[in-house]
């Protein structure tokens, strides 16, 4: 077999080793690119990482049939998110890895800390406060979910 031959042949057979994981996109936030986490989320694809930055991020976010990680690069300690009103993250329609929150301080929720419908939810290292939902108590809220 030629040289190039066999390169193309191991490219084939890393590529269908490392699986999807193996391409994972990692996207930043903030950055030009996606000032808010809600904006990565949008343009992610399963089996993407977004890492947010230390700071304050005064939002919610909806992550419907995506398999990601959401990861508060520098610790909970240093990565808030406060939503404006109602829940802070809502979970839909991920089954299989789910979704992985790591590193996140999540505070000041009307409506649940996080909200999780037919889908795989994993929490690492992550800390909810003062979070509220008269209806339904008020820090991880789960529907035909695991946790």
């Amino acid at each position: 077999m030629s040289c190039v031959r066999k390169s193309l042949v191991l490219a084939v057979l890393v590529a269908a080793a490392c699986g999807r994981e193996g391409w994972a996109k990692i996207l930043n936030v903030p950055s030009a690119q996606f000032p808010s986490s809600q904006a990565a989320i949008d343009f992610a694809s399963s089996g993407d990482e977004i890492h947010i930055g230390a700071g304050s991020f005064r939002e919610a976010l909806t992550i419907s049939g995506k398999e990601l990680r959401v990861v508060g690069t520098l610790g909970s300690s240093l990565t808030l998110l406060s939503p404006p009103t109602g829940t802070a993250i809502n979970i839909s329609n991920v089954p299989g890895n789910g979704v992985t929150i790591v590193g996140i301080t999540i505070s000041g929720a009307t409506a649940g800390g996080i909200r999780v419908t037919g889908s795989v939810l994993r929490v690492e290292s992550t800390i909810l406060s003062a979070c509220v939902d008269p209806s339904a108590g008020g820090g991880i809220w789960l529907d035909d979910s695991q946790l």
